[in-house]
């Protein structure tokens, strides 16, 4: 059965996003699936679903459908898409593409701001574009001073003093900050402020996204951009675009206030173009032999003891290099281990593997592997 290419609407305004998929899904004499990465994105389409068209999150995959037709994965740039907490680690991307596959469906990608690998297949040209209004990032940037650093603040004097005064002016802020120790951030801003202006300040990590889509902010802060974009992982950068353009999106009419200790880092990811970030990132992706120019799989080998896992990794990483060696375009990296708390009283090794899913699966799958996840969360 010959894929169709899939089409693509990208709209800022989820109202105009939300209309253009239904226009298209009302079209379609078959069922349509509609699939949104956040349960509290449902109340997007609220009272819009029918027996025609279905919508929900990832595990509508698995409904029993009679005659499905247009599969709609809106926001596809959000990391929620994959199961990062669950194993088996299902990436709704794959598998709409694969349910499309068996039956022949007309895949639609929908996107505020499309992530990287749309981008590709937009210039590959190998999508039908509808409509084209991503979010325009505007940021403006709030830097630790001589005299911050010196008094050792835990927010620039600058930036304390428009976030108070904006909520004494009666303006709702949400400040993002993604740590949870945010004590010294929060007497920084709540410092002489009245416990009413107070109410107008929410702090709080990137878990406020969600009821920020459907609250009313006035201004948005971003405190330390930094520890997003410095993450160990090719994708941090992409991250931080994301997400900003997602904080963006909550107050369009105004600029997101930055506020970092690494101005220049930021600017540099944050403050150019889409076309200038993509030409770069691309080209560092391209060099390395990433996605999308190749797919990633991270297997993973576990056991009670540190020596033995690793001695297992190790045997499992040379009978890949002789797998390999008969197919091109393949690589293997590790063993390795995953920095951070232990998570489980089994001690893991990693091995990263590099290649079409399918060449590289072939040569996987028969190995004395615990797990395999496509497209991993962490690579280092």
């Amino acid at each position: 059965m010959k894929q169709k290419k899939p089409i693509v609407i990208i709209e800022k305004n989820t109202a105009k996003r939300v209309k253009a998929i239904m226009a298209l899904a009302k079209k379609q004499k078959g069922q349509t699936l509609i699939i949104v990465p956040e349960v509290a994105m449902l109340n997007d389409y609220l009272g819009l679903g029918t027996t025609q068209i279905l919508i929900g999150t990832q595990k509508s995959l698995f409904l029993s459908f009679e005659n499905l037709t247009t599969i709609v994965l809106d926001e596809e740039q959000y990391e929620s898409h994959k199961s990062w907490n669950q194993y088996p680690r299902l990436h709704t991307g794959r598998g709409a593409r694969e349910l499309a596959a068996l039956t022949g469906a007309q895949l639609v990608y929908a996107s505020s701001y499309p992530s990287l690998a749309l981008r590709y297949m937009i210039e590959s040209k190998a999508c039908v574009i509808k409509i084209h209004n991503p979010i325009e990032i505007q940021p403006e940037t709030i830097p630790f001073s001589f005299e911050d650093r010196k008094w050792k603040r835990a927010l620039p004097n600058d930036a304390g003093t428009r976030i108070r005064a904006w909520a004494r002016g009666g303006k709702k802020v949400l400040v993002l900050y993604n740590k949870k120790d945010n004590q010294k951030i929060q007497e920084a801003l709540f410092f002489r402020l009245s416990k009413k202006a107070k109410e107008n300040i929410s702090l709080g990590t990137a878990s406020l996204l969600t009821d920020a889509m459907h609250a009313a902010y006035d201004r948005v802060v971003w405190i330390s951009p930094e520890l997003t974009i410095r993450a160990i992982d090719y994708r941090s950068s992409e991250r931080a675009r994301i997400l900003a353009a997602r904080l963006q999106n909550i107050t369009p009419k105004h600029p997101i206030t930055v506020v970092t200790r690494s101005a220049e880092l930021t600017q540099r990811i944050l403050g150019v173009s889409d076309s200038l970030w993509y030409e770069h990132v691309l080209k560092e992706r391209r060099m390395l032999n990433l996605p999308p120019f190749t797919d990633l799989v991270r297997l993973t080998i576990r056991d009670k003891s540190s020596t033995e896992a690793y001695a297992r990794a190790e045997t499992v990483r040379t009978m890949l290099q002789d797998a390999f060696a008969k197919i091109p375009n393949t690589r293997a990296f590790g063993p390795y281990q995953e920095k951070g708390p232990k998570k489980s009283r089994l001690v893991e090794w990693h091995i990263l593997i590099s290649g079409q899913l399918a060449a590289v699966a072939e040569a996987y799958k028969d190995l004395p592997i615990d797990s395999a996840d496509v497209d991993p969360h962490r690579v280092v």
